[in-house]
């Protein structure tokens, strides 16, 4: 599935080289576009995870989107100057590898970074996602005007990026800037994350766990729209 509607898209005539493609990895989505040296966007798509196919059925449609994005603007894939790849989790970057992602489970210790690279035929740059979110809202987005920025990213887990003087944090295992895993309800009946901690922000503001808060207060009686439906 293709999606552009309520996104400005930048004419090939119009794009300063190089050109990039980047692809944000999702426990419900994988998004990839592709932009310009200035960071403008020239093509964009977007298609369901299926985690339970497994990585390797991942790797394989993240590197085929590099080519669809390539068709939608009009350019070889060889245009590409390099692809960039963001996944959630705790991660091993100089190799490449999804060491643990809560959100994927199977996924564990697999080579995303490399896998990727050999589907869609470019060099691969590996980041955790919302490092790589941040650097993006630091470099073109709200955040160009300051050099320093926290950033966090709402979805199936709760992520978090953060850039001090200029420097985008890291950290061991890319877990430098992890904001979804700060405590914020300490109590013996905190809930609990996918990743078995408890009381952490990513057990309450992640989309995960409102459907699960949902779900529980229907199971409990619960009145409004959603019981109605």
């Amino acid at each position: 599935m293709t999606v552009t509607t309520g996104r400005r898209l930048v004419p090939l005539a119009e794009a300063t080289p190089p050109l990039y493609a980047g692809i944000d990895l999702g426990g419900t989505n994988i998004k990839a576009a592709l932009v310009d040296d200035a960071g403008r966007m020239l093509a964009f798509h977007t298609e369901p995870t299926h985690v339970d196919r497994g990585p390797e059925d991942a790797a394989a449609r993240m590197g085929g989107a590099v080519h669809v994005l390539a068709g939608m603007a009009g350019v070889a894939a060889t245009d590409i100057a390099r692809v960039g790849l963001g996944t959630p989790g705790s991660q091993d970057l100089p190799s490449g590898r999804i060491l643990r992602a809560g959100n994927l489970p199977g996924w564990d210790n697999f080579p995303i970074r490399d896998r990727v690279a050999v589907h869609c035929g470019r060099d691969v740059t590996y980041a955790n996602d919302a490092n790589a979110a941040a650097y993006g809202e630091f470099w073109v987005g709200s955040g160009r005007e300051y050099a320093s920025l926290i950033l966090l990213t709402l979805g199936t887990g709760v992520g978090g990026g953060i850039i001090i003087g200029d420097t985008n944090v890291e950290g061991a295992h890319s877990h430098g800037s992890e904001c979804g895993h700060i405590i914020v309800d300490t109590s013996p009946t905190a809930r609990t994350c996918p990743f078995g901690h408890q009381g952490d922000l990513e057990a309450y503001a992640s989309a995960t766990a409102l459907v699960a808060a949902a779900r529980a207060a229907l199971a409990a009686g619960g009145r409004g729209p959603l019981a109605d439906a």
